[in-house]
């Protein structure tokens, strides 16, 4: 028998693992802060935070968390999510920046060749919470040149974030995204919030 597969993003996971620790930022109080998450945004950036990276995104449940002592000595713990949105490439528009007021300043133009139209879908990690409440969004422009000018209109409004979370938004194929985008907070009551945030255009 002659199976045929058809190559696609449709599937995906993510998994991670670093050596055990419960500190305050550690890998595991990471890792255990998101536990009671049933649905999980990663943001995996191989480039670090730079604003105008790709990031690769996956959205879905926990399959697997675990602590271990492969051997040595060492503890390791390591996650695995598995996505129910499949695989998602996208930029960074924000860039694990310290939120302290409202304003698109906070996010950065990103520009593509012309306006897709297909939809996609926007990413927000939270992982530093000393705040109340924030109200943010991923905007969309045609005729921006610098981030600020121009008309700019919401294409996808995260959730009111009252902590640490993630979210994965997802916007209609066939939904024109504007050449330009920028991430956007309207409104914001508290200290400080450490945010990461970005968009990613489907295919045509």
């Amino acid at each position: 028998t002659v199976h045929r597969y058809k190559g696609g993003r449709s599937n995906a996971e993510f998994s991670g693992e670093g050596l055990y620790s419960d500190n305050t930022g550690g890998i595991e109080a990471v890792h255990e802060s998101l536990l009671g998450d049933a649905n999980l945004a990663i943001m995996c950036m191989p480039d670090g935070y730079t604003l105008g990276n790709y990031f690769a995104g996956v959205a879905g449940t926990w399959k697997i968390h675990k602590i271990d002592t492969p051997g040595d000595d060492e503890v390791m713990t390591a996650i695995q999510v598995e996505s129910n949105a499949g695989l998602d490439l996208g930029r960074v528009l924000c860039a694990h920046a310290a939120i302290t007021a409202t304003g698109g300043q906070v996010g950065q133009l990103s520009a593509t060749a012309a306006a897709t139209a297909n939809g996609g879908a926007a990413y927000i990690n939270v992982d530093v919470d000393n705040f109340t409440s924030i109200t943010c969004a991923i905007q969309h422009s045609s005729d921006s040149t610098n981030g600020v000018d121009g008309a700019w209109a919401d294409i996808a409004t995260f959730t009111v974030m009252t902590g640490i979370t993630s979210e994965r938004v997802s916007v209609a194929e066939g939904t024109t995204i504007n050449k330009y985008l920028r991430f956007n907070v309207s409104a914001f009551s508290g200290t400080s919030g450490t945010i990461t945030a970005g968009f990613a255009r489907n295919a045509a």
